[in-house]
Parts: C-alpha cells; sequence; structure tokens
C-alpha cells in the first residue's frame, strides 16, 4: 500500500483540472436536464 499512495496523489494532483472541467460539466448538464423535464411537466 505504501508506494501506491504516491502514485495516487500524483495522478490526482495532475488530473485535477480535467475532473473539475468534467464535474462541473456533469453538473451543468444535469441542472439543465432538470430544466427540460420540469418544462416538459408544466408544458402538458
Amino acid at each position: 500500500m505504501r508506494p501506491v499512495r504516491p502514485f495516487l496523489s500524483y495522478i490526482s494532483f495532475h488530473t485535477k483540472p480535467y475532473l473539475v472541467i468534467y464535474n462541473t460539466s456533469l453538473l451543468l448538464f444535469l441542472f439543465i436536464l432538470s430544466c427540460i423535464i420540469v418544462l416538459i411537466r408544466f408544458s402538458t
């Protein structure tokens, strides 16, 4: 377990911007999806 930790921290450090971008885009997608669902609910 010991040698794996620095490697994981290295990976997380280098992929953090990509993860942030992925998370924000996912949140935005979910928000838009919920808006569409609400619009469909109220329109019918």
